[in-house]
C-alpha cells in the first residue's frame, strides 16, 4: 500500500500528471548549504547572509528549516550498472545507517525509463528491501537524461523541501532528452541533487590502462554529474573505494539537516526569464568579514 506524503500528494500521482501541479509560491525560496573547510556551518542568522537576484541585493527572511525533506533515491538499473552492485549496496548501507527517520523517501529505478519502485515512506528499511527484491536487470539501456528531466520536474511540484540522490554512472545511451534539456529543467527547479557516481572500480584504475575512449566517457560522465549538483545547489561524489559511498551518504544527510531557508521579500518577475542567484555567507569578527563556502541553486524562473 502506498504511503501518501503529507497532504496525500504522492510522487506517483504527480508522475502520472507531470506538470499539472506547480508550487509557484516557492519561487522565492532558496535553500542554502554553508561550509567551512568542508564542514557544515550551523548557527548563522540573517545578518550573516547577503542575497542577490540578477546582481541586485534583495531583502529576505531567514525561516525555520522544514522539519522533514522529500528525498528521492534514483538508482541506475541496467545490466551494466549491475557490475557496480557493490557501490549501490554501500550507498544503501550508508542510507540505512545515516538517513533520519523524519524524512520522506521514495525509490525510482533508472533504466529505459524512470520507474517508481516505492512511493514516499518514512520507513527507510522499505527502500532498501524493495531494491534488493528487484530482479536482476536484463537490458543495458539507461535513459538518465529522460529520467532526471521527468523526476526533477515532478518532484519540484511537491510541497516543502525536495532533494534527489542520483546513484548512477552518469552514462546515457537511450534518452530522447539531451544534456541541455536536463540543464533547462534544473534551471527552473528548486530540487537539490546529490550525485553519487557508481563505477568505483573503473575510476580506481590507472588512467593509462583505460584507453582514450573510456577516459573520455568517464570525463563526460563526471561533467554531467557535477553539473547536476552545481545547478541545483547540491554536491557530487566520485568514490574510488566502495566503502566511501557510506561516508558520502552521511555527508548528504548532514547537509540536508543543516541547510538554511531564505525567503526573498517582494515579487520575482513572472516573465519566464531565468533570474540568476547569488548568496554570500560570512562571519563578522572585529568588523572584519570572511566568506564561507556556499552552495545554492543557480537561478529562479
Amino acid at each position: 500500500m502506498r504511503t501518501p506524503i503529507k497532504t496525500t500528494i504522492a510522487l506517483s500521482v504527480l508522475f502520472a500528471f507531470a506538470g499539472v501541479a506547480r508550487a509557484d509560491q516557492r519561487a522565492g525560496t532558496i535553500y542554502v548549504s554553508v561550509e567551512q573547510n568542508g564542514k557544515p556551518v550551523a548557527g548563522l542568522n540573517a545578518a550573516n547572509f547577503r542575497v542577490f537576484i540578477d546582481g541586485k541585493g534583495r531583502e529576505f527572511d531567514l525561516r525555520s528549516l522544514d522539519q522533514s525533506a522529500n528525498v528521492v533515491l534514483m538508482v541506475e538499473y541496467s545490466r551494466q550498472s549491475w557490475l557496480y552492485l557493490n557501490d549501490i549496496r554501500n550507498v544503501l548501507s550508508g542510507f540505512l545507517e545515516y538517513a533520519p527517520e523524519g524524512n520522506w523517501y521514495a525509490l525510482v529505478t533508472v533504466g529505459r525509463k524512470a520507474t517508481i519502485a516505492i512511493d514516499f515512506t518514512k520507513d527507510k528499511r522499505r527502500i532498501a528491501s524493495t531494491f534488493y527484491d528487484l530482479p536482476v536487470p536484463i537490458l543495458d539501456d539507461v535513459a538518465a537524461f529522460d529520467a532526471l528531466s521527468e523526476i526533477v520536474d515532478t518532484a519540484s511540484a511537491l510541497p516543502g523541501r525536495n532533494a534527489i540522490m542520483f546513484i548512477g554512472s552518469g552514462f546515457d545511451n537511450f534518452s530522447s532528452a539531451s544534456y541541455g534539456d536536463v540543464e533547462n529543467v534544473l534551471e527552473s527547479s528548486d530540487v537539490t541533487i546529490y550525485s553519487l557516481a557508481i563505477g568505483s572500480p573503473l575510476r580506481g584504475y590507472d588512467s593509462s590502462t583505460l584507453g582514450l575512449s573510456t577516459e573520455l566517457d568517464l570525463l563526460g560522465a563526471r561533467v554531467f554529474l557535477t553539473m547536476l549538483a552545481d545547478k541545483s545547489g547540491g554536491d557530487a561524489w566520485f568514490p574510488i573505494v566502495e566503502v566511501m559511498f557510506r561516508n558520502a551518504v552521511q555527508r548528504i544527510m548532514l547537509d540536508l539537516a543543516t541547510q538554511y531557508k531564505l525567503e526573498i521579500r517582494g515579487a520575482i518577475p513572472s516573465d519566464d526569464r531565468l533570474h540568476k542567484i547569488k548568496v554570500e555567507a560570512f562571519p563578522i569578527t572585529n568588523n572584519k568579514r570572511k566568506n564561507f563556502n556556499v552552495r545554492f541553486r543557480e537561478s529562479l524562473r
